[in-house]
């Protein structure tokens, strides 16, 4: 009955915001939670994370007026960010004339990180951090600050930089190292952890020619944070009492156009008062609305702007110390898919997933269902581009451009896009499956490139197959070819990596082929191969679907060329694969035409 309270509480809470919350089923995702093999959460952290949930869904659905020509900032609040922290670094930038996007997990992961001019990552817990960005996560933070980005890290957000950390007495290497020093904390004689105080920073010469000469002997807010030793290529903007380095910046990258600017002190915050306590509903000090655009090195858009909406109070928490861990999972699953739903315009209609294999070209299609299919007709698309959406009936869901297919009998629906030809492409298809309710039904879906007439068969064939028993369940790379009759020649399984994917949520595959090699992703999913077979043109891409309903939503298709940066992203990308040697199916020495 409990549980029954807090998620009736969450789901009251998020239609009372919401002026009209679609459906359920219609545009769900699939996404991350924090669970106890990541790390036991304490209840503190977990009224956080669902507090930072509930926040990201309001402004998803209250988006803030922005300057249209205001920089954009992207601003990490998943687990591991404090919440009054981060509303007060957002509030402190949008009043500075800053653009700002609040970035969960999901949105970390898909979005193309180089449309910021700045990524910060609050205060907070940086090994909770560390583990709600993951892997891919931090990788991405770190090839975009190598490519020319600004990273600031405040307090949580800097040990998270830092090769490094060294807390009360204990070494802890760290994954990003966009700092190659020690992070060193807490500071016992401004407050010991867990308690808070203040912190009267020198500025040094580098300080006041970046122009923060404002802070020097001022009390500012400070709780757990870091002093910065050691690193390479380290200006020191401001000191502690003791000299060492309370705000660091320095470049990276090959080129050293990225900088990183941490800091071991929150700006954003009033300092507190002599009885250490704080008011939570006061906005950030003044001082910061001057401090971030010096740190950050970018000037914000000259316009006047309101001050924003600043109430962190408001984003209480469900979760109490009777809830369970499976009742909390399942809270923090509906916020997860919630904001997913309110973002799935803006991430899978508008921002293409950022590559890896490849470099996107020109774009080739861009299929957004608004043209007529089925049957004989032809749909048409800008320059040569054609579709056939074939086998099985299609027919587009009332107020949408979502088309959906049903089989009837005979072959899959098959959906076949023509008229370009070219080596090497990325194509992008975001779709979901319906469930099974008879027992002769199965899902799957298939991406194919082909090159017809030339090639009968598929030059590779991606497959996300649950349980379709034409070709194993799973995540599958596969090429194969046949005589005109229809006689295989060669049935090559290229890579198979396990699956585990829901009926009824969106999801959106990337193919990437170039030259010799193709690369298969859907959310964590990673399928690769490398063969000769590859290397043949393409003229065709066909999508096949199950023999329940299945759902496109939209597809596009680009050319595409080497991405230079591949092999040093290639093993942190592939590490999550099980290792697998191609097998053949079926080979047909004598009609082989190799």
């Amino acid at each position: 009955m409990k549980f029954r309270q807090s998620l009736l509480a969450v789901f009251l809470l998020l239609a009372s915001s919401a002026s009209a919350r679609p459906p359920a089923n219609q545009q769900r995702s699939a996404d991350w939670i924090f669970q106890p093999k990541h790390h036991k959460v304490e209840l503190q952290w977990k009224r956080r994370i669902e507090s930072n949930l509930l926040w990201m869904i309001d402004r998803a659905e209250h988006p803030p007026q922005r300057q249209p020509d205001a920089p954009l900032i992207g601003v990490y609040a998943d687990a591991g960010v404090w919440p009054l922290g981060a509303h007060s670094v957002v509030a402190s930038l949008e009043v500075s004339g800053f653009a700002v996007e609040v970035l969960d997990w999901n949105r970390l992961h898909r979005s193309d990180l180089t449309r910021y001019h700045a990524v910060v990552f609050p205060g907070g817990y940086s090994y909770f951090q560390q583990i709600s960005a993951g892997h891919r996560g931090l990788d991405a933070v770190r090839d975009y600050v190598e490519q020319g980005g600004r990273f600031m890290g405040i307090c949580a957000g800097a040990f998270l930089a830092a090769k490094d950390v060294q807390w009360e007495g204990k070494q802890y290497p760290y994954p990003l190292v966009l700092f190659d020093g020690v992070a060193e904390g807490s500071i016992k004689e401004l407050a010991a952890w867990p308690d808070r105080g203040s912190a009267k920073l020198a500025v040094t010469d580098a300080g006041k020619s970046l122009g923060i000469s404002a802070i020097e002997n001022k009390e500012i807010y400070y709780q757990g944070g870091c002093r910065f030793t050691g690193g390479s290529k380290i200006t020191s903007l401001a000191t502690y009492f003791d000299g060492t380095s309370a705000i660091i910046q320095r470049p990276f990258g090959r080129n050293g156009n990225g900088i990183v600017v941490l800091t071991g002190v929150h700006f954003e915050r009033p300092a507190p008062s002599p009885s250490r306590k704080i008011d939570e509903s006061e906005p950030p000090p003044l001082l910061s609305h001057k401090i971030f655009p010096k740190l950050l090195g970018i000037t914000p858009s000259a316009g006047k702007f309101k001050t924003p909406r600043f109430s962190p109070e408001k984003y209480v928490s469900t979760v109490t110390a009777t809830t369970t861990e499976g009742e909390w999972q399942a809270i923090q699953k509906e916020l997860r898919l919630r904001l997913s739903e309110l973002r799935a315009a803006e991430i899978y209609d508008n921002q293409p997933i950022p590559t890896l294999l490849a470099k996107r070209g020109k774009l080739i299609l861009d299929d957004k269902g608004t043209r007529l299919r089925g049957g004989k007709t032809i749909a048409k698309f800008a320059g040569d581009a054609k579709l056939r959406a074939g086998a099985g009936s299609w027919h587009q869901i009332a107020s949408s451009n979502i088309w959906r297919s049903t089989w009837k009998q005979g072959h899959a629906p098959v959906a076949a896009y023509h008229g370009f030809k070219a080596n090497n492409l990325v194509i992008e298809v975001t779709f979901r499956y319906g469930p099974i309710t008879e027992s002769w039904q199965h899902q799957c879906f298939r991406i194919a490139a082909d090159d017809r007439p030339e090639v009968t068969g598929h030059i590779v064939s991606a497959w996300a197959n649950p349980n379709n028993d034409f070709i194993e369940t799973g995540f599958l790379l596969q090429h194969i070819r046949k005589t005109p009759e229809k006689k295989i020649i060669e049935d090559l399984l290229l890579d198979h990596q396990p699956l585990a994917i829901e009926p009824e949520v969106w999801y959106t595959a990337t193919l990437e082929i170039v030259d010799d090699q193709a690369l298969f992703r859907l959310g964590d999913h990673v399928a690769y191969a490398k063969a000769e077979q590859i290397r043949m043109p393409k003229n065709l891409i066909s999508l096949t679907l199950g023999t329940t309903w299945h759902d496109i939503k939209r597809v596009r298709i680009w050319e595409a060329k080497a991405n230079a940066t591949w092999q040093s992203k290639k093993a942190s990308t592939l590490k999550s694969r099980t290792p697998f040697t191609p097998v053949f199916h079926s080979y047909n020495a004598e009609t082989n035409l190799h």
